[in-house]
């Protein structure tokens, strides 16, 4: 009866150790922060886009954008579930203004 029990324990110990090792393997399959995902820029009418950016180890990407008429910058952050658009400012609270030159 004992030897039962043992070889019952090990067998579930066993299982349960492949279970866990198989959860935490890191492969490529398994990756759903592909980098072949390609994301698309926002189309804000008006606006023109600069520079798009993947924020590391989350799904949100930023999208650096401004005004050709007054030059203001304006950054779009998306997520998965949507996104919004706020006007970029410097440190006095101005607006910040984009520089072609840079």
């Amino acid at each position: 009866m004992t030897k039962r029990k043992n070889t019952f324990l090990l067998v579930m110990c066993i299982i349960i150790l492949c279970i866990c090792m198989t959860g935490c393997s890191k492969s490529e399959e398994n990756d759903h922060e592909s980098k072949d995902i390609e994301v698309e820029a926002p189309q804000i009418p008006g606006l023109i886009l600069i520079e798009k950016i993947k924020v590391e180890g989350t799904n949100l990407h930023q999208f650096i954008l401004y005004d050709p008429e007054s030059f203001i910058l304006y950054s779009y952050v998306e997520w998965v579930d949507g996104g919004g658009i706020i006007e970029m400012r410097n440190v006095d609270g101005t607006p910040r203004v984009y520089d072609p030159i840079k």
